[in-house]
């Protein structure tokens, strides 16, 4: 004989069997989705659905609601809240959300609904301007010489070394540089001013 708070027990049991229990939700994507409302960027959300025995449910009607004031946002029809199936393997995403411009941490609620069976969460979702600061620009590589400029080094140290040359022979006094010849036949005279080499001062 069943006592009375046995009786209860049973037909709780029973009540729930009927109903067809609870369905569990799990987030496999976006618990804590950061969405960027200057760029209209959202992070993706994706949950699942479990029966009563543990399995993937499928062909249960999942439904995302955002709030209506505050950090918050809204799908591509303009709801604040969009109904989606599970597949096969138990699983639904969000799709289509549009933050907004109010930034800050909002909750995500998430509701599952399948004949008698139901089942909720709340994911914690926030509204923040990702970094778009551009990398530091590196430092600009060495300008090379160009071949003119190596030439005319060259041309002004010849001519350096043949003056030197030319005040060590005379003992000091300046000396006229050579002379050369153009491919006309004139001549070409490169003049050197006064170079006098003494001591060190």
């Amino acid at each position: 004989m069943l006592t009375r708070f046995g009786l209860l027990l049973a037909l709780s049991a029973a009540s729930l069997c009927a109903a067809g229990g609870i369905l569990e939700i799990v987030p496999i994507q976006g618990e804590h989705a950061v969405h960027d409302p200057i760029r209209g960027i959202a992070s993706p959300t994706v949950i699942e659905v479990h029966d009563a025995a543990g399995k993937p449910a499928r062909g249960v009607e999942v439904t995302f609601s955002a709030p209506a004031i505050g950090p918050s946002g809204r799908f591509a029809d303009g709801s604040r809240s969009q109904l989606v199936t599970t597949g096969s393997d138990g699983r639904a995403s969000m799709v289509g959300f549009q933050p907004n411009s109010f930034e800050g941490p909002f909750s995500l609620a998430v509701s599952a609904h399948a004949q008698d069976a139901r089942g909720s969460i709340v994911l914690r979702h926030s509204n923040r301007p990702m970094s778009t600061t551009p990398p530091m620009a590196s430092s600009a590589a060495p300008r090379k010489s160009s071949g003119m400029g190596k030439k005319l080094l060259i041309i002004l140290g010849v001519g350096a070394a043949i003056t030197a040359a030319s005040v060590a022979a005379t003992g000091g006094s300046p000396a006229a540089a050579p002379s050369a010849v153009s491919p006309s036949g004139g001549p070409i005279t490169i003049t050197v001013g006064d170079i006098r080499v003494g001591p060190p001062q």
